[in-house]
């Protein structure tokens, strides 16, 4: 989640949270609010990407167990 914010800035978006994380920045001693939301908000979507990742893959790992044909050791 942090590459996707960094990868936006060389970018030259106008749209995204790396442009409102540098504009509330810029602005923090009018309205922390706005800079503390984009960076809760980038933390909680990092974490549900990784959980939801994890999730996928363990999923995927226990049905590749499941289907494929694994030695017993009788020959």
């Amino acid at each position: 989640m942090v590459g996707a914010v960094v990868a936006e800035l060389p970018a030259g978006s106008t749209e995204g949270m790396a442009v409102l994380v540098l504009s509330s920045a810029q602005f923090y001693n009018f309205e922390p609010a706005a800079l503390w939301c984009a960076a809760i908000t980038t933390a909680i979507g990092g974490l549900v990407t990784v959980y939801l990742a994890q999730a996928i893959f363990t999923r995927l790992a226990k049905l590749a167990l499941r289907t494929s044909s694994l030695p017993t050791g009788d020959h």
